[in-house]
């Protein structure tokens, strides 16, 4: 996505405003779905677990992956309406499981039996366009904090995001971590307080964090100080660049009178509010014995401070206000729980931080890009913010322990980018600060500033050249186009790669934590952007191949922590990673020449030869395309073994299979 995302494309921050309506027409049916207490708590037409077990199996040997991908996300449908007792459904999403298959189902007996009463898996192999979910074995809690492996949002809204389902259905792909995002003051506290004593509701926020930890999940927080009774009118500034840019600033663009979006300063008395809110908040969750949530199973202890903050979208109030309203978050965290960590809201450089730019140059390249883009006086005032809240972010290292960037774009970004923040902090004086990475799309999107620019910036080949993305998002709507299937094969396996990479890649350069984005589908009502086949999982949580892809890695790699690029002796265009697994190496390997590959072009391939000790190597495939096996073994010659190489990623073990 292009730096300064709400200037260039404006439509993913007004979208990003209406995310707590965004999925309002699936509450229904997902909540009946997965209801414990459904219409049918019998399957009165035969064993429907074994019925399943037939289906997913006739799904897994299917070779078209289009009708694969198709059956499997029925077959989750099915085991989704079986949690909720609900037969009739699933027999439904059998029935039309099969159609798609072209088979017909053989039934075996009428005896009655129930159904579960829990997700026992839905899926088999991890590879592949379609393959079900791959269920990883829990892991001690140590170890579970340790792992890098995140995934994002947990909304207040929809309500799906409080289902203990739906919760365990994403620890299945072994992500260690999830962020709750939302978590706004105007929420917990809609009006002020009486006589000095607050009402605050953490219904919203207690469900959730019941759901997710009884999952296993490790959680952090992102609040915003947004209030309609606290907060100032947006920044002047913004207010003066005429009719379309207050719009933005409204928390609702089509109903004038909604009130403000994103945080903002506060009024004049209304700060002690602020902080007696953040410090309820800590109190609440931070597992110290004190007013802690009933039924807290583990301390919650990192908490980030607005996101985005240089985007009108998410701040609308001065860079002045947003440092006071930082700090003041910072003390009130630390007065409550002097161990927990605060985290500084998340950045978007938009990659041009890739090689690793003093801030001089950043800056500069900051600016100069929003001369070219800056096409009316909105959007200048819109692009003058953002070095300012970048510096003004940056300087306050004595009030954060942990930074994070987006990473919306291709992930070549990421190495650059985490040694840029390091460096600042080396130039600061700032100590040794985590560096996270949030905002991890996991599906091509609009790309970064440089691509295709000529200011010496990587090609993003994970962005869809604009006039491309219309056709690509049709034919994957629409499976009555000619490219259909062909489109939609490219796509998740496109999806795939970016999920491993940037896990790989952000490892290797020591990040901390890495936010996969987005947990489903999202609502993209002017049609700007990939957001409705970006997710893990779609708007009903069936599984993607991404969700398998990376449920393969963590099982391989467990908290994925141990990773390190291999350079020596290999071309640029080879990305070659080796783990440390259990006093073992485990190596994930692809080729990239850095430009942008559609579903009509060959496939790049490189020939690589790597040291090697054992007699031989098992290759396994993330992603396999038509006859290709899930797994093979390489014989080692003269120690060494031979790989070929695509942009497809690959990991090598000294285990044969």
């Amino acid at each position: 996505m292009n730096t300064l995302h709400t200037l260039l494309v404006p439509a993913r921050a007004v979208a990003a405003g209406l995310r707590f309506g965004w999925l309002a027409g699936l509450v229904a049916l997902i909540v009946c779905t997965l209801a414990p207490g459904g219409a049918f708590a019998q399957d009165t037409s035969g064993d429907l677990e074994k019925r399943l077990a037939k289906l997913e199996s006739l799904a897994r040997e299917e070779a078209n992956p289009i009708k694969k991908l198709r059956a499997t996300g029925l077959l989750t449908h099915a085991r989704l309406a079986a949690l909720g007792k609900d037969a009739a459904t699933a027999d439904a999403k059998i029935a039309e499981a099969y159609r798609e298959l072209g088979k017909s189902e053989e039934r075996a007996g009428d005896d009655p039996s129930r159904v579960t009463s829990e997700i026992t898996g839905v899926g088999g192999a991890a590879t592949g366009a379609g393959h079900g979910a791959v269920t990883v074995p829990g892991r001690p809690a140590a170890e579970t904090a340790r792992s890098i492996f995140g995934v994002e949002y947990i909304l207040p809204e929809p309500a799906a995001h409080a289902r203990p389902a739906v919760a365990k259905f994403y620890a299945g792909c072994g992500a260690a971590w999830i962020k709750f995002q939302g978590i706004s003051w105007q929420l917990v506290e809609p009006k002020p307080p009486v006589e000095g004593k607050h009402a605050y509701d953490w219904s919203k926020v207690d469900e959730r964090v019941k759901a997710w930890q009884a999952a296993g999940f490790n959680i952090q927080f992102e609040f915003t100080a947004m209030s309609d009774w606290a907060c100032k009118d947006p920044d002047p500034a913004l207010l003066a660049g005429g009719p379309g840019l207050v719009a933005l600033c409204r928390r609702n663009p089509l109903v004038a009178d909604s009130g403000w979006r994103g945080g903002r300063g506060m009024k004049e008395g209304r700060m002690a509010d602020y902080q007696a809110f953040v410090r309820a908040m800590v109190e609440r969750y931070d597992g110290d014995g004190e007013q802690d949530m009933p039924g807290l199973t583990q301390p919650i202890l990192y908490y980030e401070v607005e996101s985005e903050q240089q985007h009108i979208v998410f701040w609308t109030g001065t860079v002045e206000d947003y440092v006071a309203v930082h700090q003041a978050a910072w003390q009130a965290v630390k007065g409550a729980c002097p161990k927990a960590k605060v985290v500084l809201g998340g950045m978007h450089l938009g990659g041009l931080a890739w090689d690793n730019p003093s801030l001089t140059d950043l800056t500069a390249r900051l600016e100069e890009l929003m001369k070219k883009r800056a096409s009316n006086e909105a959007l200048k005032i819109m692009a003058e913010r953002v070095p300012r809240f970048v510096k003004a972010s940056l300087d306050m290292h004595k009030f954060y322990d942990v930074v994070e960037f987006h990473a919306l774009g291709d992930y070549t970004e990421i190495p650059g980018t985490v040694a840029w923040f390091r460096a600042r902090f080396k130039d600061m004086g700032a100590g040794d600060k985590e560096v996270w990475v949030g905002d991890a799309t996991s599906a091509l999107e609009v790309g970064n500033a440089l691509p295709g620019e000529g200011e010496g910036g990587p090609y993003d080949r994970s962005a869809i050249p604009g006039p491309m993305r219309q056709k690509v998002k049709a034919a994957i709507k629409d499976k009555n186009q000619p490219d259909h299937a062909a489109v939609t094969e490219w796509f998740r396996r496109e999806q795939v790669g970016l999920t491993v990479k940037k896990f790989v890649v952000a490892a290797a350069a020591r990040s901390e934590r890495v936010f996969m984005c987005a947990l489903e589908d999202w609502d993209d009502p002017f049609g700007l952007s990939m957001w409705p086949y970006h997710g893990l999982a779609d708007q009903y949580h069936a599984p993607r191949p991404a969700y398998n892809a990376m449920a393969a890695l963590i099982a391989k790699v467990g908290d994925g922590r141990e990773c390190a690029r291999v350079t020596d002796g290999l071309p640029q265009d080879i990305w070659l990673h080796r783990y440390e697994v259990k006093g073992k190496p485990l190596f994930v390997a692809w080729c990239d020449d850095g430009k942008f590959q559609d579903w009509k072009a060959p496939p790049v391939t490189r020939n690589v030869e790597i040291p090697w000790k054992s007699p031989a190597a098992a290759v396994e495939r993330f992603y396999r395309l038509g006859a290709e096996k899930e797994r093979e073994e390489i014989s080692a010659k003269d120690g060494k073994v031979a790989l070929t190489l695509t942009e497809r990623p690959l990991m090598i073990t000294e285990e044969a299979p």
